[in-house]
């Protein structure tokens, strides 16, 4: 779920996907 929300907010952000991917990803692996 959140997987897709999160691709479609990536793409849209390109900005801020720098530190969406920080906040994203270490939440992911977590």
């Amino acid at each position: 779920m959140k997987t897709g929300t999160l691709l479609l907010t990536i793409p849209q952000l390109p900005a801020d996907h720098c530190w969406q991917q920080t906040s994203i990803y270490p939440n992911l692996i977590h």
